[in-house]
């Protein structure tokens, strides 16, 4: 397993109110909805950017 050296490199977290971006040394890496899919019944998560934005609205109740 690869593990990455962050101690020269430059890491964004931009966690907006419609959007998560996250880039790395420039490059965006990461850009999503930020939604999150859980079940409560199972305290789980289900999904999270746009699995979870599709999810909105058609999921069972036992899913917020």
């Amino acid at each position: 397993m690869k593990v990455m050296d962050f101690k020269r490199r430059e890491l964004y977290i931009d966690i907006g109110s419609a959007n998560t971006r996250i880039s790395l040394e420039g490059k965006e890496i990461f850009n999503e909805p930020t939604c999150i899919a859980y079940h409560r019944g199972s305290d789980s998560v289900v999904a999270v950017g746009k699995k979870a934005l599709m999810l909105l609205g058609k999921a069972p109740s036992s899913i917020e």
